[in-house]
């Protein structure tokens, strides 16, 4: 998510802001001329704090016209059969289920945070042919950065 920061601000934004390591608890110190890169479920309890938020799929996709892919299962080797359909069984079987695990999670999320709707309209599991355009432009951006 910060190489994927640092893409957008050069290329898109077309600012230079300075990146700082961060410190525990740094988004509750976000104030002034100060920004964060905040990710996973900590977003969700800062939504509507700030004057400024931006969702850094929704960015990608305003330079690019791609989607952003933030995780994939890779490997640079040959995989048994019996493995993948295996993970393609599991898979599915986890994408078929979303609502019984929510049910069954102890993860409490914010009063605003509706996890259904996360799970199942804002998260693509499938690695098709336009996230493997936008999987190859990235990694053309980061190794300008």
């Amino acid at each position: 998510s910060i190489k994927h920061t640092k893409v957008l601000n050069k290329f898109y934004w077309k600012k230079n802001f300075e990146f700082k390591d961060a410190k525990p608890g740094y988004e509750q110190n976000i104030s002034g001329t100060n920004a964060a890169v905040v990710i996973g479920d900590r977003t969700f309890e800062l939504n509507g704090k700030f004057k400024h938020e931006f969702d850094l799929a929704e960015e990608w996709k305003k330079m690019t016209g791609l989607p952003f892919v933030f995780a994939a299962w890779v490997t640079t080797s040959d995989i048994d059969s019996q493995f993948i359909s295996a993970f393609n069984t599991a898979l599915q079987s986890g994408i078929r289920n979303v609502e019984k695990a929510i049910q069954e999670s102890n993860v409490r999320h914010a009063s605003n945070f509706n996890a259904l709707d996360y799970l199942t309209n804002k998260i693509s599991y499938e690695l098709d042919d336009s996230k493997r355009a936008a999987l190859q432009l990235f990694l053309k951006y980061i190794s300008q950065l």
